[in-house]
């Protein structure tokens, strides 16, 4: 089954939520991979909606995108 999009750049709804809180604070995902000590490469197919995330994972995300898990939570939701 493939992941709904919401945006003009095909990612799902989390993907969306965490890249565009990526461009508010002016950092890349390797960063955000680097300071949530999680691989790089899975981030990107989380991102891409190609991987579930574990809710350990998601609240490394939400530390160090400071946003409130549940925001993560819910665009994950959104997704199927």
């Amino acid at each position: 089954m493939m992941a709904r999009t919401t945006c003009i750049n095909n990612k799902p709804p989390l993907g969306t939520l965490i890249a565009v809180r990526l461009k508010d604070v002016g950092k890349t995902q390797k960063w955000l991979s680097e300071d949530a000590q999680v691989s790089q490469i899975y981030l990107c197919a989380v991102l891409a909606g190609r991987a579930n995330p574990t809710l350990k994972f998601l609240k490394k995300l939400a530390k160090s995108l400071d946003i409130n898990i549940k925001d993560l939570t819910n665009a994950l939701l959104n997704e199927g």
